[in-house]
């Protein structure tokens, strides 16, 4: 933070006019369009701008982190923030990393998942609490993150409740039900994004930036629909362990209880 109060104007014009060019750019359009005119039109526009700095993309290696648990004194914040993270070994199209993807619906994912019916409907602990994951498609390192506000006087039930949820999920699993309704919700809501221009967007970018194939996500769909209960309940087991978790607490100490 002290660097960047001291950055400069010229500093930071410097480093841009070095590092970003557009000699790597892929250009994706997806409408009625003349292709030959949108690549004169993207040359044209595109051509001189150049990096002196070759371009590499910054690789991100997986670092396992040992278990901790974090405090920071927010004096300014109202609310108190729960947020818990794990690194994983994996990387996004792996099968073990779909059916994670499933499991942490099921827990997190949302109203109707574990985390949303205990903590905010049932207890009313909690204004927001979810669980997702931030995906790799270059090397083998996922993350795993789970995010809860609460008011400041429910921070210690909500924790020891988060704790609860966990050693439940690890003892007894997850349900068949549970498992047919996250299903369910997900392949809806995958057929539903692919009716769009984003979706559309993104499908051409990764065909040619990663060589997929066109139907990689009907191929995806069938994979989710496939995925038994041991199969998710075991992948869920083998990732997500609550002593592996590195825990931070945002909270203004004087009404944390």
């Amino acid at each position: 933070m002290d660097k960047a109060k001291t950055l400069t104007y010229e500093e930071v014009q410097k480093f841009h006019a070095e590092f970003y060019g557009a000699q790597s750019a892929i250009v994706t359009v997806v409408g009625p369009v003349d292709p030959s005119a949108v690549k004169s039109q993207a040359q044209r526009l595109l051509e001189s701008w150049r990096a002196p700095v070759p371009w590499q993309r910054v690789a991100y290696p997986f670092v396992q982190l040992p278990p901790a648990r974090l405090v920071y004194d927010t004096p300014d914040k109202a609310n108190s923030t729960l947020r818990a993270s794990i690194r994983l070994p994996l990387e996004e199209l792996e099968t073990e990393n779909w059916q994670l993807r499933l499991a942490t619906r099921i827990f997190g994912g949302g109203p109707g998942s574990r985390l949303w019916s205990r903590l905010r409907e049932e207890k009313g602990l909690s204004y927001d609490v979810s669980a997702s994951m931030q995906l790799n498609s270059y090397e083998k390192n996922t993350g795993w993150s789970l995010y809860c506000d609460v008011a400041p006087g429910n921070l210690s039930l909500a924790e020891k409740t988060l704790q609860a949820e966990f050693a439940l999920s690890h003892s007894k699993g997850f349900t068949s039900e549970e498992l047919q309704r996250a299903k369910a919700q997900w392949l809806s809501e995958r057929k539903a994004i692919r009716s769009g221009d984003e979706h559309a967007l993104n499908l051409i970018s990764a065909v040619q930036e990663f060589d997929q194939d066109w139907d990689l996500a009907l191929k995806n769909d069938n994979l989710i629909a496939s995925f038994t209960l041991d199969q998710v309940n075991a992948v869920w087991r083998k990732y997500i362990a609550a002593d592996q978790i590195v825990w931070a607490v945002f909270s203004d100490a004087t009404k944390s209880k």
